[in-house]
């Protein structure tokens, strides 16, 4: 099972020295929140192999790149999206996915 989260940071974040790193605390507190929530799921489900990953930049561009790298063959997104309303069928992010990574 692959758990990947896009977050609100720079997309070359993995790039930043320490001392730029230490500049972005609001990028900072996402990842700990991603990992804390990662290791929260890791904890409920122990008999289950999971990986994570958390990524900045595009959406759609940094999926498709998880999927090609692992080889993912199906994709299950959150009912909540980034606007911070449920939507009624399916959100723009999902709708970006459908149509572009493939």
């Amino acid at each position: 099972l692959h758990l990947m989260t896009c977050l609100d940071i720079p997309a070359n974040w993995s790039q930043l020295s320490a001392r730029e790193k230490a500049q972005l605390p609001e990028a900072q507190q996402r990842i700990y929140n991603a990992e804390v929530l990662f290791n929260d799921l890791r904890s409920r489900f122990p008999d289950i192999e999971v990986k994570t990953a958390y990524c900045g930049g595009k959406l759609t561009a940094e999926v498709k790149k998880y999927v090609s790298r692992f080889s993912i063959d199906f994709i299950v997104m959150g009912s909540h999206g980034a606007g911070g309303k449920n939507e009624y069928f399916v959100g723009s992010n999902t709708q970006k996915v459908v149509r572009e990574v493939h």
